[in-house]
């Protein structure tokens, strides 16, 4: 069974936020971020989610709720949470480097694509 919760808050351009978080089996499996300017709704959530699911709390979903709150209030840079790495090898090593870059940095396709060549993936690019 998968559990989903919702956290409404305000972004930093003042703008209302609302954030759907979903688990399953302990991890987070899914998380979507929308404001009035890129609105979804909680059925586009659940849709993309998948089913079954219910809007239950659970002390995965609680932790995120309150770890995105410090985010946005801006008292956190990082988070702590068990999370659900589903996709292809390829995916899994791209989202594996992406965590590694630190809060307020920038890195480039080129640096990204570098990195992950690093780690044993090969990186195809179209002839220019």
């Amino acid at each position: 069974m998968s559990n989903w919760t919702l956290v409404e808050g305000t972004l930093s351009d003042g703008l209302p936020m609302r954030l759907f978080i979903g688990e399953r089996d302990g991890f987070i499996a899914a998380a979507s971020l929308c404001d009035d300017v890129h609105p979804r709704t909680e059925d586009e959530f659940l849709w993309r989610f998948g089913s079954p699911h219910t809007r239950n709390g659970s002390p995965v979903l609680e932790e995120a709720a309150r770890q995105a709150a410090e985010y946005f209030s801006g008292g956190r840079t990082s988070f702590d949470l068990p999370l659900l790495f589903k996709g292809t090898e390829f995916q899994r090593r791209v989202w594996q480097q992406l965590r590694l870059i630190p809060f307020g940095r920038t890195v480039s396709y080129g640096e990204l694509a570098g990195s992950v060549s690093k780690s044993g993936c090969l990186i195809m690019r179209p002839p220019c």
